[in-house]
């Protein structure tokens, strides 16, 4: 989370907001420690009431920063607190805001008529939002401003003595349960987490797809998904490739195979296109898409030949990890402004190496034009870490198209699932 904006109310709110600010900036730049990672509900600082502890996150922030504060130091794990990845110049950016009345007393702030207004300007403009005050004023606030909880920012609401940080807007996606916890991480407070899922220890399948760099489709199926695994029961789960399955494996009682007419809701994850419309739907970007043709070929041809074979062989365009071709051609405006509208990279290889792949359809007319045998299929395989042609060689008039089936690694290209 890059920018982040807090708001008060009265005076000690802003005091609060102030000192809060300054170890956000360090807070937001450590990463939470522990298996769920804010999947399940954590105990910061704070023991909550009648035992209801969950997994406990732990974060190292940077101890002079907090010192330097005033918030109070939590029982942290010092240890935990990787100095070498912190960089001080790419800290976030945290803004403060509070009442134009309170301008004397307080220094470096932000200030402001009518707390709804600047809401209102600012909603967009920042990925959380800390507000210290009343939650009721809070939501009545927000509630005109709301779209959709996959572009919804972040909101965690703040009491003014610090006690409690509750995650009030975009819990997993936007990213308002981690920082509820960074939140009263700062103030030795207690982050206030209800999304169903985490209070049953079970996971956040949007935020583990977001993780895993896959993109979701069918999002109105999440919901009754989200309702089983937070009432126990196991969900169907379709991963024939395994690109999901791994990142499951801490829950292994809240999945099951799934089976032929199974008609209740469950998760699929292929780069196939059909899928049943009951499922919430996961696509790994794990295709690669080689392509060739004739000199100035456009990109309305190039676009017609690849969505015409991805429709013959039932792929999904949403599992395209990159589009590939031979150097000379992948800086042609037809070439760029496909990869431009499909919202994916270019890449581009040399003539001797896509010679040194093999291919079952070379072109004579390639080698003698071009001096390889394969620019398409090569492409595709290359662009695949050398991964296996799933879709041989298309072709229409002035372009060919070919697909290969990439090694599957989640931190290799990691779309932006808000935009899917």
């Amino acid at each position: 989370m890059r920018r982040v904006a807090i708001y008060a109310l009265t005076a000690p709110g802003l005091e609060l907001g102030l000192r809060l600010g300054k170890s956000l900036q360090s807070l937001l730049a450590s990463p939470l420690v522990g298996p769920e990672r804010g999947l399940a509900t954590p105990t910061a600082g704070l023991e909550p009431p009648g035992g209801l502890a969950r997994n406990k996150i732990v974060l190292a922030p940077d101890e002079k920063n907090l010192t330097q504060s005033g918030l109070t130091q939590n029982n942290l794990d010092q240890d935990n607190f990787d100095q070498d990845n912190f960089d001080q110049d790419k800290a976030p950016q945290i803004e403060v805001y509070g009442p134009r009345r309170l301008a004397a007393a307080f220094p470096d702030f932000q200030p402001f008529n009518r707390l709804g207004e600047i809401l209102t300007a600012n909603f967009a403009q920042y990925e959380g939002h800390v507000v210290i005050g009343a939650i009721g004023l809070t939501v009545r606030l927000l509630a005109p401003l709301l779209r959709d909880k996959r572009s919804d920012p972040a909101v965690v609401g703040l009491g003014q003595d610090g006690r409690f940080a509750v995650s009030l807007l975009s819990g997993h996606l936007g990213g308002a349960n981690e920082l509820a916890l960074r939140v009263a991480l700062a103030t030795g407070g207690q982050a206030v987490i209800t999304t169903a899922t985490d209070l049953g220890e079970q996971p956040a399948l949007e935020v583990l797809a977001r993780d895993q760099g896959l993109l979701a489709q069918n999002w109105p199926n999440l919901a009754p998904l989200a309702r089983a695994l937070a009432e126990g029961e196991a969900i169907a789960l379709h991963d024939p490739h395994n690109f999901f399955r791994p990142a499951l494996k801490p829950w292994p009682g809240s999945f099951r195979p799934f089976q032929a007419g199974d008609l209740q809701p469950g998760l699929w994850v292929d780069y196939r296109e059909i899928a049943p419309a009951h499922c919430f739907v996961l696509r790994p970007p794990a295709l690669a898409v080689g392509l060739g043709g004739h000199r100035g070929v456009g990109r309305d041809e190039l676009e017609e030949l690849l969505r015409e074979t991805f429709k013959e062989e039932n792929l999904s365009l949403l599992a395209i990890k990159a589009l590939a071709t031979i150097d000379r051609r992948a800086q042609e405006p037809g070439f760029q402004d496909l990869a431009a509208k499909l919202g994916r990279p270019m890449w581009a290889y040399r003539p001797e190496e896509l010679a040194q792949i093999p291919t079952p359809n070379p072109s004579g007319l390639v080698r003698k034009n071009i001096g390889v045998d394969s620019v398409c299929e090569a492409a595709a395989i290359l662009a695949a870490q050398r991964g296996p042609l799933l879709v041989p060689k298309h072709k229409s008039r002035r372009c060919t198209c070919a697909v290969a089936l990439g090694a599957w690694t989640s931190s290799a290209w990691v779309p932006d699932m808000k935009r899917a």
